[in-house]
C-alpha cells in the first residue's frame, strides 16, 4: 500500500482499510504502478471514545526505473480525509477541519554499494488544504506544507541467506508551514471598561 509517512515508501495510512494497486511493464528497467487505499481510522482505536469516525481515500501513481546498479522511483498520489487533517484525532472544540486534500510528491533511490550493501534515500514534499469545521475554535488552517525525508544503508545476507538488515535516519512528515487562527472569547468589565 501507500504511506505518506513511511520511511522510504511515503500516504497517510492510520486506519484499517482496502488498498489495490497493480503494476505495469513499460519495459524491461521501467515500471508504473497504480495504488487506490481506503481506511477507517475509528476502527484503529476500538473502545476510544474519543476517535472521530474519520476516512481517508488515497490514490497514487509511481513510476520506477533500474539502472543496474540503481532503482529510481517518482511518486505522485493525491489524499482526501473526512474529519481531519494528516490524520489528526482532535474533534469538538479543536477539530481541524471537516475535509482534507492532500497532494504529495515523492522521490527515492536505492543504490547498491556493493554486492550485499546498499544505500537509500527519500524526500516527500505534501500541500494540504483544509475545508473549515463550523463547530470548532479553530478559525483557519492552511495550506499545511510537510516534508519527509530519510537516509539509510541495508544490507542483505547478514547472518543467514535471504535476511537483510537496514538502519535508517529520517525525519517523519514534518509540518513546515501552517497558519493557524483560533477562536478566542473577550468580556469588558463594564465598571472599568477594560477588556
Amino acid at each position: 500500500a501507500i504511506s505518506l509517512t513511511g520511511a522510504f515508501f511515503p500516504a497517510i495510512g492510520s486506519g484499517r482499510g482496502a488498498f489495490a494497486t497493480a503494476r505495469v511493464a513499460l519495459s524491461d528497467d521501467t515500471g508504473v504502478t497504480l495504488g487506490i487505499a481506503q481506511d477507517q481510522l475509528r476502527d484503529t482505536y476500538d473502545g476510544a471514545g474519543f476517535a472521530p469516525d474519520n476516512w481517508t481515500h488515497s490514490a497514487a501513481v509511481r513510476i520506477d526505473h533500474d539502472t543496474g546498479r540503481s532503482q529510481l522511483g517518482f511518486e505522485l498520489g493525491a489524499l482526501i480525509e473526512d474529519g481531519g487533517v494528516f490524520s489528526s484525532l482532535a474533534a469538538g472544540g479543536l477539530k481541524l477541519s471537516d475535509q482534507a486534500t492532500t497532494l504529495w510528491a515523492t522521490a527515492t533511490s536505492e543504490t547498491a554499494l556493493d554486492d550485499r550493501w546498499s544505500l537509500k534515500t527519500s524526500l516527500t514534499i505534501a500541500a494540504s488544504g483544509v475545508q473549515h469545521p463550523g463547530s470548532s475554535l479553530v478559525a483557519s488552517l492552511g495550506p499545511v506544507y510537510a516534508t519527509s525525508v530519510s537516509f539509510g544503508v541495508a544490507r542483505k545476507n547478514l547472518f543467514a541467506r535471504g535476511d537483510a538488515l537496514a538502519i535508517a535516519v529520517g525525519q517523519p512528515l514534518r509540518v513546515e508551514e501552517a497558519p493557524v487562527s483560533l477562536m478566542t472569547g473577550g468580556a469588558i468589565d463594564r465598571a472599568t471598561g477594560a477588556v
